[in-house]
């Protein structure tokens, strides 16, 4: 079992320059990734990047952080041509719409082509596969170990959902003429025994499947029979252990949110 929050990092170092890739999960009914900051010449592995993270978590939103530093000089160089024309063009439109001729320098250097240079060193393909591989290995850890803290809190209450229903079987009258059956919940305290026995098994399979939409579902399906049953009977203890066990219930559905 694996929760769907997590957060991981790893680094990727060179003689000049120093990667980070950071990876956060977020709770989200389905696989949503998303990759921030990675630099113009990298774009194009944007997509192997999700496809990497795609072979490995199944459910819930991964955000992608890049971040990137340099130990060499930054240089930049201005082209005058090109901040020339700028300015040109700029007084023409200004004498044109009659509009203000005062220019901002630094305005005019923010304008596209006109300084050039600046950039950090640049990381291979192979150095940022690594380090998202990294930072998927520890994502993929963290996940598990939030997972069994979930399944631990899950098997809890379900024991004492289970220890309720148990209750509720000794203590309900047996069906008579007088009531025609109309308070018999035999059936649905059989399906929900049913019910529960599914998710002890899917909280045990070592396979990697999406547990939280399938422990959600059955939750659904216990829920249901508990308040079938709390609509039939009129006995005080037996409605007052139903409100607990919808009480544990609401505690696995709330845990199960967080499952991947």
């Amino acid at each position: 079992m694996r929760s769907m929050t997590a957060y991981s990092e790893a680094q990727e170092k060179t003689k000049n320059t120093k990667t980070k890739i950071i990876l956060r999960s977020l709770n989200y009914k389905y696989l949503d990734i998303s990759v921030y900051n990675l630099p113009q010449q990298l774009l194009v592995l944007e997509e192997k990047i999700k496809e990497q993270i795609k072979r490995s978590i199944t459910r819930g939103k991964v955000e992608v952080y890049f971040y990137q530093s340099s130990k060499s000089k930054e240089r930049f160089s201005i082209n005058k041509e090109k901040f020339s024309n700028y300015v040109k063009q700029i007084k023409s439109l200004a004498k044109q719409f009659d509009l203000e001729k005062k220019l901002s320098p630094l305005e005019i250097l923010n304008l596209p082509g006109v300084v050039s240079g600046g950039k950090k060193g640049n990381i291979s393909k192979t150095q940022l596969s690594s380090a998202v591989k990294k930072s998927l290995n520890k994502l993929i850890s963290f996940k598990k170990e939030k997972g069994k803290v979930i399944e631990k809190e899950i098997a809890k209450n379900l024991s004492l959902l289970e220890s309720n229903i148990t209750k509720i079987g000794k203590t309900k009258r047996r069906p008579s003429k007088e009531t025609d059956g109309k308070e018999d919940i035999d059936e649905e305290l059989s399906l929900i025994g049913f019910y529960s026995q599914k998710v002890k098994k899917i909280i045990a399979k070592k396979k990697q499947i999406r547990k939280g939409k399938a422990i959600d579902f059955l939750t659904q399906e216990i829920l249901r029979e508990l308040n079938a049953a709390s609509s039939k009977t009129r006995q005080k203890k037996i409605a007052t252990l139903i409100v607990e066990a919808k009480n544990y219930l609401g505690r696995i559905r709330e845990q199960a949110q967080n499952i991947e």
